[in-house]
């Protein structure tokens, strides 16, 4: 199977040296605008890379590069710029798609472009890193521990991120994200709010706990798999310095102070001069870990609240967000997923087994056996 990756950044990364180590990837070019980028990553690939220099803007190159490949891996962001245009080239040239798409409004686009991927006979999976991806997976895991579930909560830990030296653009995309308007799901539908809302939730094992809104796409496709759902969002937990500092930004962007990546450029700095980053959090350690999932509702006629949360973890945030790009690459090619169309991770995937063979990943703080990966915990309420 030949792939193509577009972008060699900190996600890039992690899911070329993954993917490079499945025997039938027989090759992988690793495209980026940058050359020399591309080059030094293929090289520290093996043989089975090669380089090549490619701008995504210019469709006509991307679609003759998608048509020399079976599959490609596009981890080029932000993704409300570049995710539907090159979804777009993929069906065009036939060409297997996947991605990381983090924004909320063009996963919605996306969607729409199921039919089109469908009567091309290819797969496109949308939105698989660790949030979303692997947050999906969890909150469906977590949703089948119940009956019936009315309220599925997706979130993280910002103080225990990964670095964010890997990525400039996924400050960008977080900018984006806690400014403006965002999707949330409520009383059964689809709505929009401002982000930054306090959600308070007691968290099982932990104790009650105040969250705050943020603009992403698990809140809007979780729904699509679980109808019966009555609340959906997704939740970054912080201290109140962090939020406080959090909200200053968000004034000065939605007052058009500044831009979205003039306040992405502050927090990049301020790390930088402070660097204040927390170690992650495995669930069961007593405190929010770093990525989870809440659910509430009935279980053998008991009313309940749940929580999932990963107990080791892949390393650094390009290895969180590359290697289930990568994990999702090897089901592709064993033929382990065989359905057609635009597919959230929720709706690509078994949980358990996608998983399985993620736990393999997962070293940090220590590595841990398939069945030791995730940890849950509940109340009767």
């Amino acid at each position: 199977m030949k792939v193509i990756l577009l972008g060699a950044g900190g996600m890039g990364r992690w899911a070329a040296h993954t993917a490079v180590s499945f025997k039938l990837i027989t090759r992988l070019t690793v495209a980026d605008h940058n050359l020399a980028y591309a080059r030094q990553l293929a090289d520290h690939c093996g043989s089975k890379a090669q380089a090549m220099a490619l701008d995504v803007t210019d469709q006509r190159a991307l679609l003759r590069a998608l048509q020399a490949h079976d599959v490609v891996l596009n981890c080029v962001g932000p993704y409300y710029r570049f995710g539907l245009p090159t979804l777009k080239a993929a069906i065009e040239a036939g060409c297997h798609y996947l991605d990381l798409c983090d924004d909320w409004e063009p996963t919605l686009e996306i969607l729409q472009l199921s039919e089109p991927a469908r009567q091309a006979a290819i797969t496109a999976i949308i939105g698989l890193g660790a949030s979303p991806g692997i947050s999906n997976l969890l909150a469906m895991k977590l949703a089948t521990q119940f009956d019936y579930v009315e309220e599925l909560y997706t979130g993280w830990h910002v103080e225990s991120a990964f670095e964010v030296a890997d990525s400039h653009a996924a400050i960008i995309h977080w900018v984006h994200q806690f400014t403006g308007q965002i999707a949330v799901y409520e009383n059964g539908r689809q709505q929009s709010a401002k982000p930054l809302e306090g959600v308070t939730l007691n968290y099982p094992g932990v104790g009650e706990r105040t969250f705050y809104t943020l603009g992403h796409p698990e809140a809007v496709t979780l729904p699509l798999s679980l109808p019966q759902l009555k609340i959906s969002k997704n939740l970054m937990h912080m201290s109140h310095q962090t939020y406080e500092g959090i909200i200053q930004l968000a004034k000065a962007v939605n007052e058009g102070q500044m831009s979205v990546e003039q306040a992405a450029a502050r927090i990049a700095q301020d790390q930088l001069d402070n660097p204040t980053l927390e170690d992650i959090i495995p669930a069961g350690s007593g405190a929010v870990p770093s990525l989870f999932a809440w659910a509430q509702g009935s279980s053998k006629g008991k009313r309940e609240q749940r929580a999932i949360g990963l107990r080791a973890f892949a390393p650094g945030m390009g290895g969180m967000t590359g290697i289930p790009l990568a994990v999702g690459l090897y089901l592709l090619a064993e033929g382990q997923l065989t359905k057609r169309g635009v597919l959230t991770p929720e709706a690509a995937f078994n949980p358990d087994a996608f998983l399985h063979i993620f736990s393999q990943y997962c070293t940090y703080p220590k590595p841990v056996t398939p069945d030791e990966l995730v940890y849950i915990t509940s109340i009767t309420i």
